[in-house]
């Protein structure tokens, strides 16, 4: 079972399926990406937003 699904986007057109899943299911839907980028109607549906802002110094692509 799932009871928490994360999305790494930002975009607008997820904030209806965020609506859905967390009525139809109870499941939390975190939405991680950064605060300027993303819909703010999506970071209001959101059970909880990340902003990627905070952390994005830890975070290095490889080149592997």
């Amino acid at each position: 079972a799932c009871d928490t699904v994360i999305l790494v986007t930002g975009d607008a057109d997820y904030q209806e399926l965020v609506t859905e899943v967390q009525a139809l299911y109870g499941i939390r839907v975190e939405v991680a990406f950064f605060q300027d980028f993303a819909a703010k109607s999506l970071q209001y549906a959101a059970t909880e937003f990340i902003n990627l802002d905070k952390v994005k110094d830890m975070l290095r692509l490889s080149t592997t």
